[in-house]
């Protein structure tokens, strides 16, 4: 269910019926100048005070780096675009959903010195969406054609459980009159047997 939304966040409430948990959710897609993603960083502020202590995680390209070692190349000093997002993570207390595969998601695709990596999309959350989803993980997969890796955030123990085979002791099998007692319950009518108790019951 989408929330609220502004050209760089979709802000969504996802309920799963079947185990009666639900999640704040917020697709991010930041923009290119870090004085323009000031007003993202204000939005989800904002959006934090709307969550309070309910699961919320957000994900998405942030385009600017949160750490040093978020840049394979380029320069060492930290920016004001990652200074200000460093400030907003801290403000709305999320921080990055274990994860696996490449850790830097974004290149300029250009090759030998020229070429530039960055780790600029993540998957936040805050600490009770982990709670909530102590296995969540963030994968980032291989490049294809886009210069982002692409992302699949998994929540394992959401996820049906296949129905358990019936099983019984194999012996049981090999003794006497074994399939005879089977065919002999499997045609029984139990349907004179329920009307019986139940006029009993009425009859009480």
């Amino acid at each position: 269910m989408i929330l609220a939304q502004t050209n760089q966040v979709v802000h969504t409430q996802i309920v799963y019926k079947l185990y009666k948990k639900s999640l704040f959710c917020s697709f991010v897609y930041a923009e290119n100048h870090y004085k323009d993603r000031r007003e993202l960083w204000d939005d989800l502020c904002q959006h934090q005070l709307f969550v309070c202590n309910k699961p919320w995680t957000i994900m998405g390209d942030f385009n600017a780096t949160l750490e040093m070692d978020d840049t394979l190349t380029g320069t060492s000093s930290i920016s004001i675009g990652t200074r200000e997002f460093k400030e907003c993570v801290n403000a709305i207390d999320v921080f990055d959903v274990n994860s696996s595969g490449f850790h830097y998601t974004w290149t300029n695709k250009q090759k030998s010195e020229n070429a530039i990596f960055k780790k600029i999309d993540r998957v936040l959350g805050n600490v009770h969406f982990i709670d909530l989803f102590p296995g969540a993980a963030a994968r980032f997969l291989p490049y294809r054609v886009s210069e982002h890796t692409p992302c699949i955030l998994v929540l394992p123990n959401v996820e049906r459980n296949k129905p358990k085979p019936f099983k019984f002791v194999n012996l049981i099998a090999e003794k006497g009159g074994f399939l005879e007692e089977v065919k002999r319950v499997w045609e029984t009518d139990f349907s004179d047997m329920l009307c019986l108790k139940w006029s009993r019951n009425l009859g009480s």
